[in-house]
């Protein structure tokens, strides 16, 4: 038994002599595991496996390894939509051996143990849905796995909006309706050749049949019920849909009762296994009509009803069929007016019931008929049997010859150059057209094609597959544009996606999210946020306010590689029910699969007291309850972590810097060795004198492949001077070296510590935002430059005028020494600032991007700008060619920029502009009292990139 579930069986084997071996199977309330009804004597072996609520075991002895038993189903599993047997117990995964069969162990890299999410709310904002159930391609989860459901859609209605699938997600619809298409609907879904989109009803997947809403009569996946004034439209690429075997008015793949209009349902490179599509318009007058288009797709088992013209309708349906295998099920195909254009060639029907099918000549011809009978036309080919062959992708790759070259034009004539039919995956190029389907050429790791080895596949780069090389990218040459490293960078820059859901803003008063920070794990994207939906004026330190608790800290998650974000709100709160400001910061541990978090200290009436930190054990899907770092330090603020992931003494080690506002002010590292995050060693780093030192901020720590961590801060000295300095730290934050300056700014600020930017050239002197010349500090993780060490900030540029740029400088031997500073932005004019950076995992390019308002003559809007280096042996960097990375520009955030928020309660309700009445907001706050003091200004403190 390989990935079984078992649930309220009497026996799992019951037999004589039973003999048994079991991988990755979930008994749960079983009578027996095993009965032996002669000598009680057999034998049953199991392998990660769950037992669960139990009554009795075996009436023989058998061997478990690598399982777990409990007596409390309902602790064990989680149920959602008719699925029951989710794993509730985070201990469980990744818990399993990689010792079984590897047929199975390649299957559950592709199934999962988490619960899909139910979808609440109709959508009428732009929505892209990605995978979220993560798929189980580390150590193997316990017990049984299910096909993945990601979301799962019931009776929701989409308007005004695009609705995108994106890679490989997997989407569920039940009920009469699954989602109900209206005015300006969009529907795109395209996956991959590799990892398709799914559109499933639940029964395909989950293990009980009974109808969720009681439904007994027909249900649809999609619903168009109105003749909308903006047509929905519908395109599915690399997408399948699936049907169980059933009723076909229990297979509806859309329904419009055959009169309501779409503009459009298209299907490309799609498989449809089973289900209905009737389309068969009556009695309605909107002569905008329709177009159903098939285009290189398997269609298995399907009814597929298209009529134009039925009973004489004139309302136009039209059709376009190309290189499609219908294989068996029905096609009743009929154009009885040509009210709209058809075009039925090159598909192959195998087995096909056509159901009395028939067409205008002239619309069809060169199609491969098995026994089918023919629609007619010229070029057709007819064949008692074909077989078939089985590669990568399908088992429905050509072996039989009969449809080769037989088609009626070239094949990059129809999109179709880098497609094959044939195992040995010889592209058709601009050959004579293989009748019916064809699938992606793949090289000989089983990829895409990828001729000029860019990371874009032949097929994608030339995307209307004609051969040309006039596309947005040549699919012929790599870097084509010299400003970006590669067709694939470029490609991957251009998306600006949305990672918070603005739809889980709480009323109108102008939620933001800003401070951000990323980290990624085995290809999970995690992205950590201020956000001010649970935030609380003056953090909850106010009187009227200390029954609230304020909530800074947000996160989302990508399992699509970052093209797709799922916002998971806030993490858990402390035993305590204390909040916290912020600042978070993400870092993992890519051996041991934990993602941590921390922000900034509790806020609360008993002071500012440590700093939270939270763990993730699923790879940042949930995190545990957090623990208080080093609560006896008092008004601590600015955290920053990072984690050893080299092997070796060290490696799992937590460095954390942050700092202490209390008099006097201090910086502070703390590590943790245990790999539980319960026992801390706390340094002090460096405090303010009052004297030679100032003012110190944000100390930043990063360690490099020599288990050493480099601590960088920003320091004033006497009234205006102001440097960045390192210290080293040995023997596993035990040991720290001498305070060394990296480099002296110009920056000369006596009393704010940050560049004080103005939201536009001509706004008023105290119209600004506040932007910090923190730095960020980066270890090359390449062991051979261990010692190597970069650091990029923000100065006041050296032109005049130049409120601030991005600068770099370099060390090559620990920090003792370090290069002049240089210039990232080639462009000084108007403000540069808030830089990231990171380096390539083998130490050979460092790429730092920042905020830029270059392209602003008035200096206020923003956008993305970024530059890519070569880092040489030595260390040294080699600058490459910056580029922009956002596709538009946006305004400094304040609160008060949008017209909206000028008026009472249009607001963020945490940092409010001056002036405001609270009354809005807060029922609990004195009527007639304004705003005052710091918070009123703070607003753009730290736009982070």
């Amino acid at each position: 038994m390989r990935n079984v579930l078992l649930y309220q069986d009497a026996y799992g084997l019951y037999g004589p002599y039973p003999t048994g071996y079991g991988e990755n199977v979930t008994f749960d309330r079983c009578g027996f595991l095993a009965y032996e009804t002669v000598l009680a004597s057999g034998y049953l072996s199991l392998v990660n496996s769950l037992l669960v609520q139990i009554t009795n075991g075996c009436n023989f002895s058998y061997s478990s390894n690598y399982c777990r038993s409990t007596n409390s189903s309902t602790a064990a599993f989680q149920t959602v939509s008719r699925s029951g047997h989710y794993l509730a117990v985070n201990d469980w995964r990744n818990a399993g051996t990689t010792s079984i069969n590897a047929g199975l162990l390649a299957d559950l890299r592709k199934k999962t143990t988490y619960p899909p999410i139910v979808w609440s709310g109709d959508i009428t904002n732009e929505t892209v849905l990605a995978p979220q159930a993560l798929r189980d391609d580390d150590p193997p989860d316990l017990g049984y796995h299910y096909d993945p459901l990601d979301w799962v859609f019931h009776n929701i209605s989409l308007t005004n909006a695009q609705l995108s699938l994106t890679n490989g997600v997997a989407l569920c619809l039940y009920g009469v309706n699954g989602l109900n298409l209206k005015s300006g609907a969009k529907v795109y879904s395209e996956g991959t050749p590799l990892a398709f989109n799914h559109m499933v009803r639940y029964p395909a997947v989950q293990e009980v049949p009974t109808n969720l809403d009681g439904t007994t009569g027909t249900v649809h996946m999609l619903q168009i019920n109105g003749a909308w004034s903006v047509l929905p439209e519908i395109r599915l690429r690399f997408t399948e849909i699936s049907h169980l075997s059933d009723n076909i008015y229990r297979q509806v793949i859309l329904a419009n009762s055959g009169s309501y209009p779409f503009s459009l349902f298209s299907f490309t490179d799609c498989q449809l296994h089973g289900g209905q599509l009737y389309l068969a318009p009556y009695l309605y007058s909107d002569v905008r009509g329709m177009t159903v288009a098939f285009t290189n797709n398997l269609v298995r088992r399907a009814n597929i009803t298209l009529i134009q013209g039925y009973n004489n309708d004139q309302t136009g349906l039209g059709v376009k069929m190309g290189n499609n295998l219908f294989y068996r099920g029905t096609a009743l195909l009929q154009n009885n007016t040509g009210t709209f254009p058809w075009s039925i060639y090159n598909n192959e029907f195998d087995g096909v019931n056509m159901n009395g099918s028939s067409v205008l000549a002239n619309t069809t011809g060169y199609n491969g008929f098995v026994n089918t009978p023919s629609l007619g036309g010229p070029g057709n080919v007819s064949l008692t049997n074909f077989i078939y062959a089985s590669a990568a992708l399908s088992d429905y790759y050509q072996s039989s010859t009969g449809l080769i070259n037989a088609g009626s034009t070239n094949a990059n004539l129809l999109g179709l150059y880098h497609y094959t039919t044939q195992t040995n995956q010889t592209k058709e190029t601009t050959s004579l057209v293989d009748i019916g389907l064809h699938y992606v050429a793949l090289n000989g790791q089983n990829l895409p094609v990828d001729t000029d080895a860019d990371g874009l596949p032949d097929y994608f780069e030339d995307r209307n597959g004609d051969w040309a090389t006039n596309d947005t990218f040549n699919w012929t040459v790599a870097r084509t544009h010299t400003a970006f490293p590669g067709d694939l960078q470029e490609y991957e820059l251009s998306w600006n996606i949305l990672v918070n859901d603005p739809a889980q803003d709480y009323g109108n008063e102008q939620d933001t999210q800003f401070e951000s920070t990323c980290a990624v794990l085995n290809g999970t994207v995690l992205v950590g946020y201020v956000d001010s939906n649970q935030g609380i004026f003056q953090f909850g330190g106010s009187p009227y306010l200390t029954p609230l608790i304020p909530r800074f800290v947000a996160y989302s998650i990508s399992h699509s590689g970052g093209t797709a974000f799922q916002d998971k709100g806030v993490p858990p709160l402390s035993a305590n029910n204390y909040g916290d400001a912020g600042d978070p910061v993400l870092a993992v541990d890519k051996a041991l699969n934990l993602v941590h978090l921390a922000g900034t200290s509790p806020r609360n009436t008993n002071g500012w007291k440590g700093i939270l930190f939270w763990k993730s054990t699923d790879g940042g899907v949930t995190f545990g309850q957090p623990t208080t770092v080093r609560d006896e330090i008092i008004q601590t603020d600015k955290p920053w972590i990072t984690v050893d992931n080299t092997t070796g003494t060290g490696q799992h080690d937590v460095y954390l810097t942050f700092t202490s506002l209390a008099n006097p002010k201090r910086l502070w590292l703390a590590t943790s060795t245990n790999g539980y995050l319960n026992n801390w060693t706390t340094n002090l780093l460096r405090e303010v004198d009052g004297t030679i030192i100032t003012d110190l901020e944000s100390a930043i720590v990063a360690v490099g492949p020599d288990h050493v961590a480099h601590v960088v801060w920003f320091e004033r000295t006497g009234t205006s001077t102001y440097w960045l300095k390192t210290r080293k730290v040995q023997n596993r934050g035990s040991a720290l070296g001498v305070v060394t300056n990296v480099c002296q700014l110009v920056f000369s600020d006596p009393a704010n510590i940050n560049f004080q930017l103005k939201r536009s050239n001509s706004a008023a002197a105290s119209d600004i935002f506040r932007a910090f010349a923190f730095p960020v500090v980066a270890a090359n993780p390449d062991p051979d430059k261990a010692s190597h060490l970069y650091v990029v900030y923000a100065d006041t540029g050296q032109n005049p005028g130049d409120k601030s740029d991005i600068f770099l400088v370099s060390s090559a031997n620990g920090g003792d020494n370090w290069t002049s500073p240089v210039r990232i932005n080639s462009v000084w004019t108007n403000d540069q600032w808030m830089p990231v950076m990171a380096i390539k995992p083998d130490g050979t390019k460092l790429f730092v991007d920042w905020y830029d308002r270059r392209n602003d003559s008035a200096n206020s809007l923003i956008e993305l700008y970024g530059r890519f280096s070569t880092i040489g042996a030595d260390g040294l960097v080699n600058l490459g060619d910056e580029f922009r990375i956002t596709t538009g520009s946006f305004p400094p955030a304040f609160a008060g920029t949008l017209p909206d928020n000028t008026n009472e309660g249009y607001y963020d309700p945490t940092y409010p502009p001056g002036g405001v009445n609270l009354n809005w907001w807060y029922s609990v706050w004195p009527a007639n009292v304004n705003t005052t003091g710091e918070l009123s200004g703070h607003v753009g403190e730290y736009n982070g990139a």
